[in-house]
């Protein structure tokens, strides 16, 4: 292990075992980086490799109090280990619950030629760790205060810092360290303001605790694997290298990544289905939308049953969410579209099978229209009486409602425990 060498940028603590290079971080500076940055496209696959690596890695911390997260800040989108595991201070994290944390201080560690090393520590002093996006890429953000602000992310197998800080300073000054440079500028002024803003938030990174169960990824082996547990655990880490870990923004608005996961025997055939929704966009609510997909284990492998964005009111697809319903003893996925004008009821059919069991469309405008089951028009009331009667059951998942996060979080949890991931 190389010596680790400490350096303190304006309130934000960034510890290197390698090399520090702080980069310009004035407005004009980081524009003129990101045009001559190089665009890297890694694969699906080589990044789920990496990741193996790391779930390698942290096996031998399963039996200690290690919380880790893996988040792809290297540049092209490649995954970095994130750990943390020092709690004598309680004011540097918070607990989530009993399998989840977040934290203002974390190792990072990063896969350099096949091998894990250690190309650092990040400590925030105002606030826990946060992710944000700029362009394509992904940041770490630690602050001291409200007037400072440094992302951090890894470029040639090195953590790179790029510092805003403002003092209420009278003028734009400029100071230099030995391995780059940072610009400090007074508060509110055009270039600060500029800056930040080009940054986006996705939400506080939740740190898991390392389990002994972890199950690692292997595409190779995928196929090979026939039972639900293991092609589901699959899928969910697909699509967490995919779209991310569940996280909601700084103002808890609305969620991001893999942002739901349950299982559910719909049919009571003793073998669970899966739901999943996912959501990219990081602040842009205009850009907001989720889908949610149903999928099933047939024997072998798994098999997409659904998938369809879902949403309800006011017109925009932010209001994002879906309902699990029950009725005669069977579940069913209740999913909604059109300003939840259109309904279609997921879940057992008549043949045993899962698939569309109903579905109710609205034909006409705001104002005016008819409403039609199954290709079928019917009267008002029948619309009523299928609408109520697979509602008087059932619990409404909002993606954008305050009051649906700690569920959500549960679910979540609660789903990657029985798959001991």
């Amino acid at each position: 292990m190389k010596k680790t060498i400490s350096m303190f940028l304006c309130g934000a603590l960034v510890f290197n075992s390698i090399s520090t290079t702080v980069l310009a971080n004035g407005y004009d500076g980081i524009s003129e980086v990101q045009e001559n940055e190089a665009s890297v496209d890694i694969s699906e696959t080589e990044n789920a490799d990496i990741n193996n690596k790391y779930l390698e890695f942290i096996e031998q911390y399963k039996e200690q109090e290690v919380f880790y997260s893996i988040q792809n800040i290297k540049e092209g989108g490649k995954p970095i280990l994130l750990m943390a595991s020092s709690f004598e201070n309680e004011e540097e994290y918070e607990a989530i619950d009993d399998k989840n944390i977040h934290s203002k201080r974390c190792d990072v560690y990063d896969c350099v030629n096949g091998e894990i090393v250690q190309v650092g520590s990040i400590f925030s002093l105002s606030g826990y760790l946060s992710l944000y996006t700029k362009a394509t890429e992904e940041y770490i953000a630690t602050r001291i205060n409200t007037h400072s602000v440094y992302f951090t992310c890894i470029k040639d197998d090195k953590l790179y810092t790029y510092g805003y800080n403002t003092n209420n300073i009278q003028e734009d000054t400029v100071d230099h360290e030995e391995d780059g440079e940072y610009y400090d500028y007074a508060y509110g002024t055009r270039n600060y303001d500029d800056a930040i803003g080009e940054y986006s938030e996705t939400g506080e990174i939740i740190f898991e605790k390392v389990s002994e169960d972890k199950a690692i990824v292997n595409d190779e082996a995928e196929s090979d694997e026939n039972d639900a547990p293991t092609a589901y655990r699959n899928l969910i880490e697909k699509y967490e290298t995919e779209y991310g870990s569940a996280n909601l923004n700084e103002q808890e608005q609305f969620w991001t990544g893999l942002c739901f996961a349950k299982l559910l025997d719909f049919n009571g055939d003793g073998v669970d289905e899966l739901i999943l929704a996912y959501q990219t966009e990081p602040s842009n609510i205009d850009n907001v939308e989720y889908t949610v997909e149903l999928w099933e284990f047939d024997g072998t492998s798994v098999e997409r049953v659904a998938s369809q964005i879902s949403w309800t009111g006011n017109n925009i697809p932010y209001f994002g969410g879906f309902s699990i319903s029950k009725y005669e003893e069977k579940y069913l996925l209740v999913l909604t579209d059109n300003a939840g004008g259109d309904i279609s009821y997921y879940g057992t059919k008549d043949d045993g099978s899962i698939g569309l069991v109903h579905e109710l469309i609205w034909k006409g405008d705001a104002m005016e229209g008819d409403w039609y089951l199954d290709d079928e028009m019917i009267s008002r009331e029948t619309y009523e009486e299928y609408y109520n009667k697979y509602r008087s059951d059932s619990i409404w998942y909002g993606f954008s409602e305050e009051s649906c996060n700690e569920t959500i979080q549960e679910e979540i949890s609660q789903t990657k425990d029985k798959l001991k991931m």
